[in-house]
C-alpha cells in the first residue's frame, strides 16, 4: 500500500463447522508426520475412540449419539489440534504473499481464522484454487457466506475485473471485515472498529450500571474499577496495534462514564471531568499497551513474522515509529532508539512514557488557564490530582453537588456560553448575574440555608473545601431544591 496505487488482496476464510469436520484418521496421520511420540498418539486415539454427543434444544437435551469426525467442542486441546491439522496449509499454498527480509508471508493463521494475502488479484485467485484442492484432500469445507475478499488500498474504486471465485461461486468483495475481534476496513483505518467498540462498551456499562449504582458505595474507586473491567477492556481491545494514536471515541467513553456516574451536565468541559476525578486520558493506557507489545515483539526470535514486520516498520519509518522519534526528540533521548533492541529501547520507552504522561497532565492544566467561561476554576485547580472530596466518605449525590459547584456547572441562569441569555438571578431583585458566587454567598433569598461558616469566607476557600465538603454539599442541595420550588411556583 505504500507504493503508488499499491494494493493488498486478502481472502478471509471461514470453514464450515471447522472443529466438527476434522477427519480423525487424517489428524492422527498429520500428528505422526509432525513427530509426536507413539505414546501421545495412542492417548489421543483413545480419547477419540468412542465419542458421544447430544444437542440442547428448547425442550431439553436430545438423546446421545455417536460421532466419528471432529474434535471435541469445549476441550482445551481442540484449538491446538485444529491448528496442527491445518499447519501444512502454508506449505501447500506456495504462491502469493509478500517477501520481507527473505521470508515469505502468504497467510495469517490463528486456529480456524485464516487470511490469504497477495499483491495481485490473479495470484490471489490461484491461492483460492489451491485452497479448494487442499479442502478436497483433507475433508474441509469453506463457508462462502462468511468468507470474503477485501482489497486494502489508500483510496479509489476497484476495477470491475476484480472478481474471485471458489469452485465456480462468486466470492463477495467487502469494504470491512471483522477478524479476531477487530473490524478491518479497506483503507486500514480503525475508526469503524472503535465506533463499534464504543457502542459495545456503553452497552456493557448500561447493563451493569443499575446494579452497581443501587449499591450506593461511598468508595468512588470501586465504580472506576468496574469501569476499567467492564468498559475500558472492551474499548481498548487490540490497542497493542493502534494504541499510539489518540482517538476521540476512546476518550469519549471515559467522559460518558464520569457524566453518567455523577449526573453531570452534558456540556461540562472535558478537561474538568479528568482534572476533578484525577483520571488520566485513556490514550495513556492504550499507549502503554502498545509499547508493551513492542517490547514483547522485540524479545521474539528474528524469524517470527511480527518481529520481521516490526523491523520493516523501523526501516520504513512507519507511523508508530515516527511517533516514538517525535516525542523522543522532545524528551531528549532520541539517541537511545538508534539500536532498536530490548536492552536499549525498554528504559528509553519508560522515560518517554513518563514524559508524555507529564505533558498530557500539563496540557489539561493549561486548558484551565485558557478557559473563557470558568474564572473561579482557574483559582481552585492549580495542580494535577483527584480532589479530596471523592475520598471523603460522601455519597454520590453529595459528590455531584460539589462537582457541579466547583466546575461552575450548577443549573443557574449564568451561562456565558449562551451570550444572548438573561444571566440575572431569578430569586432576588439585585439585578446581578446568578453565578456560583452569588448563589453560594450573596443571594439574600437563600440566606436561611447558608451556614454561618460561610460568613466572611471567599468563594475560593469554600470551593476548595476549607469549610468542609459536607457543608458545601448540604447547602447546594437545600438551596437548589428551594430555588426549583420558587421557580416552579412563579412559572406555574
Amino acid at each position: 500500500m505504500s507504493v503508488p496505487r499499491g494494493k493488498v488482496f486478502a481472502f478471509f476464510i471461514d470453514f464450515s463447522a471447522a472443529f466438527d469436520t476434522v477427519n480423525r484418521l487424517s489428524l492422527i496421520y498429520k500428528l505422526s508426520a509432525l513427530g509426536l511420540s507413539t505414546k501421545c498418539l495412542d492417548a489421543l486415539a483413545a480419547i477419540y475412540k468412542k465419542t458421544r454427543s447430544k444437542v440442547w434444544t428448547k425442550s431439553g437435551y436430545s438423546d446421545c449419539f455417536d460421532t466419528v469426525t471432529g474434535v471435541r467442542q469445549g476441550c482445551i486441546l481442540s484449538p491446538l489440534l485444529f491448528t496442527l491439522y491445518v499447519n501444512d496449509l502454508s506449505d501447500y499454498i506456495d504462491v502469493g504473499g509478500f517477501q520481507f527480509n527473505g521470508v515469505w508471508i502468504r497467510m495469517l493463521l490463528y486456529a480456524d481464522d485464516i487470511v490469504f494475502v497477495a499483491s495481485d488479484h490473479l495470484i490471489l485467485q490461484q491461492m483460492i484454487d489451491k485452497l479448494s484442492d487442499y479442502c478436497d484432500l483433507w475433508d474441509l469445507r469453506v463457508n462462502l457466506n462468511k468468507s470474503k475478499v477485501m482489497v486494502f488500498r489508500k483510496k479509489g474504486r476497484l476495477k470491475k475485473s476484480f472478481k474471485f471465485y471458489y469452485r465456480g461461486e462468486l466470492i463477495e468483495i467487502v469494504s470491512e471485515y471483522k477478524y479476531l475481534g477487530v473490524k478491518f476496513t479497506s483503507t486500514g483505518k480503525f475508526g469503524s472498529h472503535l465506533d463499534a467498540q464504543l457502542a459495545n462498551a456503553k452497552l456493557g456499562l448500561n447493563t451493569v450500571y443499575k446494579n452497581i449504582f443501587y449499591l450506593q458505595s461511598r468508595n468512588v474507586d470501586s465504580y472506576f474499577r468496574v469501569f476499567d473491567s467492564v468498559a475500558r477492556s472492551i474499548m481498548c481491545y487490540a490497542a497493542q496495534v493502534w494504541g499510539f494514536q489518540e482517538f476521540e471515541p476512546v476518550e469519549k467513553l471515559l467522559r460518558f462514564f464520569i457524566k453518567k456516574l455523577f449526573r453531570m451536565p452534558y456540556n461540562t468541559p472535558n478537561y474538568m471531568l479528568l482534572l476533578e476525578t484525577g483520571r488520566e486520558p485513556l490514550f495513556l493506557f492504550t499507549l502503554k499497551l502498545h509499547w508493551s507489545f513492542i517490547l514483547h515483539t522485540l524479545g521474539l526470535k528474528d524469524n517470527r513474522f511480527s518481529k520481521i514486520m516490526m523491523q520493516i516498520g523501523v526501516n520504513n519509518n512507519h507511523s508508530w515509529f515516527r511517533f516514538i522519534k517525535d516525542f523522543a526528540g522532545q524528551c531528549g533521548n532520541l539517541q537511545q532508539f538508534d539500536s532498536f533492541n530490548v536492552s536499549s529501547v525498554k528504559p528509553a520507552l519508560e522515560d518517554l512514557y513518563l514524559y508524555i504522561v507529564s505533558k498530557k497532565k500539563q496540557d489539561l492544566l493549561d486548558s484551565v488557564m485558557l478557559g473563557q467561561f470558568h474564572p473561579i476554576y482557574k483559582e481552585i485547580k492549580t495542580e494535577w490530582g483527584g480532589e479530596k472530596y471523592f475520598s471523603d466518605n460522601l455519597t454520590l449525590r453529595e459528590i455531584r453537588f460539589i462537582f457541579m459547584a466547583r466546575t461552575e456547572m450548577l443549573p443557574l441562569n449564568w451561562k456565558p456560553w449562551f451570550p444572548n441569555n438573561n444571566f440575572n438571578c431569578t430569586l432576588c431583585n439585585l439585578c446581578v448575574s446568578e453565578n456560583v458566587k452569588h448563589f453560594i454567598l450573596d443571594c439574600p433569598i437563600l440566606k436561611e440555608f447558608r451556614s454561618r461558616d460561610f460568613v466572611n469566607s471567599s468563594i475560593v476557600s469554600i470551593l476548595s473545601g476549607k469549610k468542609t465538603w459536607k457543608l458545601l454539599a448540604n447547602y447546594v442541595s437545600l438551596a437548589l431544591n428551594y430555588r426549583t420550588l420558587l421557580v416552579d411556583e412563579f412559572n406555574g
